[in-house]
């Protein structure tokens, strides 16, 4: 009964917070000062700037009254139409599909580790409460947490990057991939065929190269989390 009752509330909660979220970053959008149809009128001749923004402020929604611009924001939310991107004139949900590979590659085991840590570590500490193991891991959970994540990744590419141990960014390396397609007569367009490519010609050394890259970013998030 307890249990359920906590994952009822737990799932309230966080419903609750969903829907605030939606709402606030509504609200926000529409109190922030500017246009967005100004991006499109750019290059649009002064005669046909007018016509050109009733038609853009109708195709974004912008012409229709508050309520049904919050409901097409949720109905548009749920069916992932996120429209167009300012910044690369491209559709969002294109542009979120190339980088979700890279970004699950990373979560992902980065997510499992510090679950995994966190428990074990946690039921010692749980174990031998008051112990000396207890406050060292205690102060250490609450360092790591307390200091900003981007400055833990840059002591870390400082502190191993800069040594050459590993690398300082990137998912493999491409300089030495390129090579080795172009040997092969191979040309990946994307991130998709470079990892196809990658594990035709060596899947020992692509397996190696990826974790290689992904031992800094994904210990720098198990410290913080």
């Amino acid at each position: 009964m307890a249990l359920r009752d906590y994952l009822l509330r737990r799932a309230a909660t966080t419903a609750l917070t969903f829907v605030l979220v939606m709402v606030t970053n509504f609200v926000i959008f529409r109190l922030m000062p500017g246009d967005p149809t100004l991006m499109y009128l750019q290059g649009v001749p002064p005669e046909l700037r007018v016509e050109f923004e009733k038609v853009m402020r109708h195709q974004l929604g912008l012409d229709r009254p508050l309520h049904e611009q919050f409901l097409v924001y949720i109905y548009n939310c749920f069916t992932f139409q996120f429209g167009k991107s300012f910044l690369y004139m491209r559709p969002v949900v294109d542009i979120i599909a190339e980088r979700l590979p890279t970004t699950l590659l990373l979560l992902l085991p980065a997510t499992a580790i510090s679950i995994f840590v966190g428990m074990r570590l946690g039921a010692e500490a749980a174990w031998r409460r008051g112990s000396k193991l207890d406050v060292a891991l205690l102060s250490l959970s609450l360092f790591f947490f307390s200091m900003p994540i981007y400055w833990l990744g840059m002591l870390m590419i400082y502190a191993f990057a800069g040594s050459g141990w590993f690398p300082p960014g990137g998912v493999i390396s491409n300089e030495f991939w390129d090579s080795r397609f172009a040997e092969a007569g191979l040309h990946p367009q994307n991130f998709f065929e470079q990892l196809a490519a990658m594990f035709m010609l060596d899947p020992a050394g692509a397996i190696v190269d990826i974790v290689w890259h992904l031992v800094l970013p994904v210990a720098t998030l198990v410290l913080y989390t």
